[in-house]
């Protein structure tokens, strides 16, 4: 049992060594993306800061350090998503939630709508028809054409009737009336104009 406690022992000591290496080489990484920021090289930076976090660290510094690194490399969705790491690390940091907001400007302003569909088009203008608005422009151009067409029907002769005076009158202009009487009778009027 002596040899296998040893054994143990060793193994333990080991795993604890390559752990505090392992751990020490972290920070090291870390310094050496913080040194690759000063120099302005923010890809290589970056790629160090998700170096150290796909080691394990979650630490609010770490994620918003890498995605300063992200915004300045360009790589904006990946800054927004170091900043909302952070943020939710630390809620409530003024600097992460600025940054945030900066890197949320500039992932909307590369948004680009679509065009809207025929069909599309032809609902909105229908929609624009029944608002107040639409309805006063509707209602405007119908009493300027009823009036155009009034103007036209009093003021304007049309082909073909007659208009003078002094003829005599056509026997289709005089008219005729039948009145049912009780019993079967009928009695009828006629009534003929005559030119005066």
């Amino acid at each position: 049992m002596q040899p296998f406690i040893s054994y143990c022992a060793r193994l333990l000591l080991i795993f604890l060594l390559a752990a505090t290496a392992v751990k020490a080489q972290e920070p090291a990484a870390f310094n050496e993306a913080n040194r690759l920021y000063e120099q302005q090289q923010f890809a290589e930076a970056a790629a160090k800061y998700q170096q150290v976090i796909d080691s394990g660290f979650q630490v609010a510094d770490l994620y918003f350090n890498a995605g300063n690194a992200y915004y300045k490399s360009s790589q904006t969705a990946m800054a927004v998503y170091s900043f909302e790491k952070a943020l939710r690390l630390q809620p409530g940091d003024e600097a992460i939630e600025h940054n945030l907001a900066l890197a949320n400007q500039k992932v909307g302003s590369n948004v680009e709508t679509l065009p809207l569909l025929f069909f599309e088009r032809w609902w909105l203008q229908w929609q624009q028809l029944h608002t107040p608005a639409g309805w006063a422009n509707w209602s405007i151009a119908w009493s300027w054409i009823f009036s155009a067409l009034i103007i036209a029907y009093f003021f304007f002769p049309v082909p073909g009737k007659n208009t003078s005076a002094g003829r005599s009158p056509s026997p289709a202009s005089s008219s005729s009336v039948i009145f049912p009487w009780p019993h079967g009778c009928t009695a009828s009027l006629s009534t003929a104009t005559t030119p005066s």
